[in-house]
């Protein structure tokens, strides 16, 4: 029963791939690969300054 099932999933989202209800081209973001490459590092450093400050205040406050 469950291999039924599974195929049956399979069937429907082969089918949804080939006929898919919304225009997609419309939704995703049409900027540049370098303007996104940037973006997610700039992301991706702001994180780090987040995690990198967190430890910092975290060991100064056990040092006292």
């Amino acid at each position: 029963m469950k291999a039924t099932i599974r195929r049956y999933f399979k069937a429907a989202g082969s089918i949804l791939d080939l006929a898919p209800d919304t225009d997609y081209s419309k939704i995703i973001n049409s900027s540049t690969d370098n303007h996104s490459i940037r973006r997610d590092f700039e992301v991706l450093g702001s994180d780090f300054r987040k995690s990198i400050a967190g430890c910092n205040a975290e060991k100064t406050a056990t040092s006292r």
